[in-house]
Order: C-alpha cells, then structure tokens, then sequence
C-alpha cells in the first residue's frame, strides 16, 4: 500500500497574492511544509504539488530549485488536479490532502492517519480535534475517483472531498481524535487557534510563531 502527500498550490490567492512563496524564518510557506512532513516521506509515501495549468512558471521554477516535485492539472477544477496527480496509484493506495497556505502542518496527525489507515477499512479519514490550519485529510484512491461517477456541483470539484462528506451511506468516514493533541490543546482553545496564512496579519502571526519557538530551541 502506497501513500502520496499532495499539497494544492497556488500564486494568484485573492486576499494575500504569492503567499506560499512568502518567507518565514528565511524559508517559504511551501519550504517548510516539505521540512515538516520530511520524516514522513520514504519509498511508499512521497510528496507532490499540485498546481494549476495557468500558474506563472515562479512557483514551479521555485520547487524545481529546491528539489520539490509538483504535477500541473485543470486551472478551475481542484478534484481534476488531485486525480492527475494520483493517477498512477492503487485502488486501494491512499492520498493526504494538505494545502499550501498551512506552514504548521501537525506530522504527528499525519503519522496517526496513516497507522489507522494500514489497521481499518476506510475510505477517509481525517483528524477531529486539531486547531485550524494544522489538519489534513487522508482519502483512498478508489473513494477519491468514485466521485466522478456522480453528478458533482463545481463546489464538489473546487473542494475535493465535500461530496465524500455529504455522502457518508456510499464512503467509509471516519473522524480520528490524535492522543497528543487532547494533551497539548483545551477544547476552548482549539476553537479560537488559527494558524493558516489567508492574510496579511495572518503571515505576521506566524512568523512571530516561528520565531517564538524557534528561540525556544
């Protein structure tokens, strides 16, 4: 069984234009998702961007300079980008959804997802109880593509899995509580914890985190 880690990315974000490529702590965005979810990545989970068809050549140019591998697919059609860049796994093979504009990305979720994947039969799986912008969803190849057998509204391609989650009679849903979160957060304070980048005074913010912690080491 495969996993493949793709991150949807994009430039042309309306509120905060060029954000992913903005630095924090002398890395992008996109930098240090890929450093966060390096322990993670071996020969059976591998890492993949997925961007739109008209994006500017800076993004691609800027993860081909660091290595980072990325699929290009339909500019207005998210689903459409995830299934390209999916489309040589297994049936039974699963993706993680994360997107671009989360540099605080919990690995450890991650890592739990994928423990519960390999002992249970789901077809999605996410985390329950993380503060926003540090979650991700993990879904299997063949539950990822049942969707195209559907009607699906373009809100459904825009967001990859809101079909899956309307429909829990047709997939396997399962929302999974990660141990050291419950640890580590109130249930008051993962309501008001916000640490996605979609605008400016959201990139303030972390990079008044990365530097918080980062002085703690």
């Amino acid at each position: 069984m495969h996993f493949r880690i793709i991150v949807q990315a994009r430039l042309e974000s309306v509120r905060l234009p060029g954000k992913v490529l903005m630095p924090i702590g002398g890395k992008s965005i996109l930098e240090h998702i890929a450093d966060r979810l390096s322990p993670l990545l071996d020969q059976k989970t591998g890492l993949l961007y997925a961007l739109a068809e008209e994006e500017s050549n800076q993004l691609a140019l800027s993860l081909e300079a660091k290595g980072l591998d990325y699929v290009r697919g339909p500019s207005h059609d998210v689903l459409g980008r995830f299934l390209l860049a999916s489309e040589d796994l297994g049936e039974d093979d699963f993706i993680f959804r994360l997107t671009a504009d989360n540099p605080f990305v919990d690995h450890l979720a991650v890592k739990q997802l994928k423990e519960f994947a390999l002992a249970n039969r789901v077809d999605y799986l996410y985390p329950s109880n993380l503060p926003l912008g540090m979650g991700c969803e993990l879904i299997r190849v063949r539950a990822l593509r049942k969707q195209t057998m559907f009607d699906l509204q373009p809100h459904h391609r825009e967001h990859v899995t809101t079909f899956i989650k309307e429909n829990p009679e047709e997939f396997l849903i399962h929302p999974l509580i990660c141990p050291h979160v419950e640890e580590s957060f109130s249930p008051e304070a993962r309501a008001v914890i916000r640490v996605t980048v979609d605008e400016i005074e959201d990139l303030r913010m972390a990079r008044q985190l990365f530097y918080f912690f980062d002085d703690l080491k």
